[in-house]
């Protein structure tokens, strides 16, 4: 249950989502003349360029996918810096550079950070519920290896006739891949202010990167006043206030410096961040300390009852987290449900491609398409499209692999083998925009996949050793609080007869799940257009229940209004920098975290320096 965070950008609205099939074309056309005619797409320096850039983004994703069940797509970071990296080497290697070759980073980079989700959610889940014999990670590289591959080839391969539908005919506007693919296109038209700013941009971004690591680093030493500063528990202590003391010590209410949240809420929506800090506030601020001094609760960590406190049902973490899954999911499948012509619509169209791939290998006629205003035609050449034998043979060892990996790796039965990546129909949106070749983007997923394998397994065993509270049903008491872990064992256990779910929070769970369903409705139906940027988002109020790490809403908050002060005060540079601002900040703190957790298993002592770390309480973890 990880959720991806995707930068929302003023290409949102792209103009020519209503425009006629003829002006689409003549557009097309001007922008093909605009820009450089490339010979070479997928080169060795775009590849390499885009899949180091991705690493970097894994770092990041593990980092905060652990800390509060965020991951960040590396879209924008391997598009602008990808960029900068490939100017700089075409200088000396020669050739030409242009907007497809920068399409072919960019997928690269994505492809090379996005693995780490699953080593956030299902895999430490599966650890944690014991699923593994009571093994060790290191115990387990190859089985790891093998799930590594499974995930990154079998979605990549399912996603390719996935383009013809969503891609092509529905022509859907992928934000953020349309971001990325108009940054691009920005970064190299002649005379285009972007290009100007590329530098500028670079600049930002590695400053906000440098700061961020220094600073995440070097709280491993001065943690009470670079990491966790306990505002709270000092004004409670010198008023003699224990309320406020346990505000901060029990219930988590301190300032935090993470960058990466900070970078997070500068691109979050309002409706966002606000609906997330609500959640936090609802059930660790105001619902959970009342339920824990009447007695009811024991208080915020765990899901195992403690002996000394008889007669209380439940944490405040595993209470609140069914109320939390229900309204994450109610609100996802209700915006589907009020999307259910096109999504009816979408899984016709899927049906007829499959059996027209049927047809087409038995050399029948293919089926007759319904054009009905839903088709656009395809204008990329044949040589650059990825051929139909690629793809199914692909698809069909990368499937039977999968079912054999799972099988006897991880006792899943066959029927249960089958789930989907959708990172390469991004890509491949992205490619349309800049007439890239899908064929090249292929390729570029295959390279940067083998690196995300290649850092992920490292990564995950990093953090498991230097940290292996990660790895447990510690309910909270953790540096990392590990959200998306514990909702995926629960969930489990509960689907499989092994958990249990308060009468109370059971009642929550239900009345919350059909206000957040209500609350899609509204939206939907009634909102005008206007307001619905700032409508509460369920999904968001949700998350705020099941992270309880308190302080993650908290540096949100202050990144967004950091971000709207920004944008009111210096319009101009919060268009050209707000992005590299916050994919330095988030990328620079994983990096740190990466270093923290070596010095960890290394032995290099921390909290040097026990400034603002409560004195004889230990407060800085």
């Amino acid at each position: 249950m990880a959720t991806q965070v995707n930068e929302k950008s003023e290409y949102d609205d792209y103009p020519n989502e209503k425009s006629t099939p003829l002006e689409n074309k003549v557009q097309l056309q001007e922008e093909e003349d605009e820009f450089i005619d490339e010979p070479k797409q997928f080169t060795v320096r775009a590849v390499l360029v885009g899949s180091i850039l991705g690493l970097v983004v894994a770092a990041s994703n593990m980092y905060t996918g652990l800390k509060a069940g965020w991951t960040f797509g590396a879209a924008l970071w391997g598009s602008i810096f990808g960029f900068l990296l490939l100017k700089l080497l075409t200088r000396i290697t020669g050739g030409i550079f242009g907007p497809k070759e920068n399409t072919v980073c960019q997928t690269a980079a994505t492809a090379s950070g996005g693995l780490s989700a699953g080593f956030i959610t299902a895999i430490p889940a599966m650890y944690a519920m014991g699923l593994m014999d009571k093994r060790k990670p290191s115990d387990d590289i190859v089985a790891l290896l093998l799930w590594s591959i499974c995930s990154a080839f079998f979605g990549m391969f399912f996603a390719v006739p996935l383009r013809t539908h969503f891609v092509i005919n529905q022509d859907l506007v992928f934000p953020t891949p349309r971001a990325a693919a108009e940054t691009i296109k920005s970064l190299h038209r002649a005379g285009s202010s972007a290009a100007k700013d590329a530098k500028e941009s670079g600049i930002v971004m590695g400053a906000s990167f440098v700061i961020s690591m220094v600073w995440g680093t070097l709280a491993h030493f001065i943690p009470g006043l670079m990491g966790d500063v306990h505002i709270l528990w000092y004004m409670g202590k010198a008023a003699a206030n224990e309320a406020l003391m346990k505000a901060d010590s029990v219930w988590g209410w301190y300032f935090s410096w993470d960058f990466a949240f900070f970078g997070a809420g500068l691109m979050t929506p309002g409706s966002t961040v606000f609906s997330f800090m609500a959640g936090s506030i609802t059930a660790f601020g105001i619902a959970g300390p009342l339920m824990t001094d009447a007695g009811y609760l024991w208080g915020k960590p765990g899901f195992i009852q403690p002996k000394t406190m008889p007669g209380t049902v439940a944490s405040a973490t595993s209470w609140f987290l069914w109320p939390g899954i229900s309204m994450m999911v109610f609100a996802a499948f209700s915006e589907l449900g009020a999307n259910w012509r096109s999504l009816y619509y979408s899984v016709k169209v899927v049906g007829r491609e499959g059996r027209n791939i049927i047809r087409k290998l038995s050399k029948k006629e293919p089926l007759a398409v319904n054009t009905a205003g839903h088709v656009s035609k395809d204008t990329t050449p044949e040589h650059e499209q990825i051929p139909t034998s690629w793809w199914v043979s692909g698809l069909i060892v990368s499937t039977i692999f999968t079912i054999i990996v799972m099988y006897f790796n991880f006792q899943v039965p066959v029927y249960a083998s089958i789930g989907v990546a959708v990172d390469m129909v991004s890509d491949l949106k992205t490619a349309q925009l800049t007439k890239a070749s899908p064929r090249a983007m292929l390729g570029a997923q295959i390279i940067g996949s083998i690196f995300a394998i290649a850092i992920a397994i490292p990564l995950f065993l990093l953090y498991a050793t230097a940290y292996p509270c990660i790895l447990t049903e510690h309910g909270g008491e953790c540096q990392f609080p590990t959200p998306a872990v514990i909702a995926w064992s629960n969930v489990c256990k509960l689907l499989t007869g092994g958990g249990t779910i308060p009468k109370e929070s059971l009642i929550a769970t239900i009345v919350l799940g059909l206000v957040s369903v209500l609350n899609v409705y509204v939206r939907v139906k009634f909102v005008p257009d206007a307001w619905k940027p700032y409508w509460p988002n369920m999904n968001a109020f949700g998350l705020g229940f099941i992270n309880s790490g308190v302080s993650t809403p908290c540096c949100m908050l202050i990144g967004w209004v950091a971000g709207r002060l920004w944008l009111k005060f210096g319009k101009a540079s919060h268009g050209r920098l707000m992005y590299s601002v916050s994919a330095g900040l988030i990328s620079g703190i994983g990096i740190a975290g990466v270093i923290k957790a070596a010095f960890t298993i290394g032995g290099v002592a921390g909290k040097n320096v026990l400034i603002g770390c409560g004195g004889e309480a230990d407060l800085c973890s």
